[in-house]
């Protein structure tokens, strides 16, 4: 969990799809003990870098897959590709969290039945303001009213 939170730069993960992507991660890697090691330093107790220090030195070790694997698992849900692919998680993905203040998780249902025919949620911007165009420039001499022309 924490090179799961120095690589992604989220403090708040879930415990559960932590442990979900570990367990698919250690059938995608045969050494994920010793690579996990590599990555956190020794013990796992020194403060981690920034996420591409961590990314730079996970290249410098030759564990840039892993790494990259471990942050696509944390925003896709999924560890792997193709026929051996594991879904770890759904609705954690942090790929949905940049929406999160519009768009629910798709699923077959967001808000219940006819849900796109209600108002979508503010935005918190403000609307833009409108500015009224000045008056048309006028030519020649404005005739007074009530005058009658020969």
């Amino acid at each position: 969990m924490r090179f799961s939170q120095g690589i992604t730069e989220h403090a708040d993960l879930d415990a559960v799809t932590g442990a979900r992507i570990e367990a698919a991660l250690r059938r995608q890697f045969p050494a994920f003990d010793d690579h996990l090691a590599t990555l956190t330093g020794p013990g796992g107790t020194q403060p981690l870098p920034a996420a591409a220090a961590l990314l730079a030195a996970a290249g410098d070790a030759g564990l840039r897959d892993l790494a990259l694997a471990v942050v696509s698992a944390w925003y896709t849900g999924t560890v792997g590709a193709g026929k051996d692919a594991a879904v770890v998680s759904y609705a954690e993905a942090l790929m949905y969290r940049t929406v999160a203040d519009g768009q629910v998780v798709p699923t077959y249902c967001n808000y219940g039945p006819q849900w796109w025919t209600k108002a979508p949620p503010e935005a918190g911007v403000s609307a833009p303001e409108v500015s009224k165009a000045p008056p048309p420039a006028t030519t020649g001499i404005p005739e007074p009213k009530n005058s009658t022309r020969p």
